[in-house]
């Protein structure tokens, strides 16, 4: 739920992190740190001048039990969200990693453009500007689809064999240097974000409606 820069500030501090939060995020929910607790610093953009803030994984931290999401979905889990997904979306009847790669091809065909432009800015002088237009935007979009499904994929602990993919990730070795590397990462971060929130929203609506019929 971080932003990509922020992911890997936070993976060269701590790579063990589970759950982070700031310290007035856990008090909301009735959690205090521990004594000495360290915190991991992350960027806070949304401030006019760089500021930094510190995020505190839950092992330190103490109180009110929480109950994070389970993302090591049975059958039956993924059954009940691909119905609900797919209902939502207008998906033709299919599996789970199906509705995942329906989903990413939908929010790059929505946002792409966006991140594209921003592309554009970083590929003068590459052999990205030796491909036609078309044919540049076309293997965008395709590496930006079957990334969304493979990031999206693995936080639901499908096995590489279950995840959905085409032949996008043929050109990713093309994204070489680090402001290339550092856009795809954003891109792909950005709208597996909303995807996984929708996701783990449907997770949870589904268990209530399991606990009021038990």
């Amino acid at each position: 739920k971080h932003s990509f820069d922020n992911i890997l500030l936070v993976y060269a501090q701590d790579e063990d992190v589970s759950i982070l939060a700031t310290r007035k995020q856990w008090a909301a929910i009735g959690r205090n740190l521990i004594p000495r607790a360290k915190g991991v610093a992350v960027c806070v953009y949304r401030n006019a001048k760089l500021t930094l803030d510190y995020l505190f994984d839950v092992s330190q931290t103490t109180g009110k039990e929480i109950h994070p999401t389970d993302w090591q979905l049975s059958d039956e889990m993924k059954k009940a969200l691909t119905e609900r997904l797919s209902y939502a979306h207008g998906f033709p009847k299919q599996d789970f990693s199906q509705a995942l790669y329906a989903m990413a091809s939908e929010s790059v065909a929505e946002n792409y453009n966006h991140f594209l432009q921003e592309l554009k800015q970083e590929t003068k002088g590459h052999l990205f500007t030796e491909i036609p237009a078309g044919g540049f935007e076309a293997q965008y979009i395709q590496l930006l689809t079957d990334s969304i499904s493979y990031f999206i994929g693995k936080k639901c602990h499908l096995p590489d064999e279950e995840i959905q993919l085409s032949d996008g990730m043929a050109t990713v070795s093309h994204f070489n240097t680090l402001p290339l590397v550092a856009h795809l990462g954003t891109a792909v971060t950005a709208l597996s974000k909303g995807i996984l929130l929708e996701v783990e929203r449907n997770i949870k609506i589904i268990n209530r409606e399991r606990m009021a019929q038990h």
